[in-house]
């Protein structure tokens, strides 16, 4: 199955590719347009391709990384933390992922 899926996404790329240049080099536009939605049809088959194969190379397993970030902000001072300001309040607030933490 690996195999298979390695084979077909070379062939997708290797004529999207070839269609790109056919657009390129194409002196009519309508030629032109034929060749680009060719080359995107294959192009995005090629991606398809390639993300089934990372699936299968997974088998279903998913990782899931949560990360804490704890911030300091001293008086006066301010930070941006996961897109929202948190402003000092003078005895050096501590923030965990952007909301105040004691």
């Amino acid at each position: 199955m690996e195999a298979r899926l390695t084979a077909q996404a070379a062939v997708l790329y290797a004529n999207g590719m070839r269609y790109l240049a056919r657009a390129e080099q194409a002196e009519l536009l309508d030629h032109s347009e034929h060749f680009l939605r060719h080359a995107t049809k294959l192009l995005r088959l090629h991606n398809e391709t390639t993300d089934a194969l990372s699936r299968y190379r997974r088998r279903g397993e998913q990782r899931v990384v949560v990360q804490h970030q704890y911030v300091q902000v001293n008086e006066g001072g301010s930070a941006l933390v996961a897109g929202q300001f948190v402003h000092g309040s003078g005895e050096g607030e501590r923030t965990k992922n952007g909301i105040p933490h004691g």
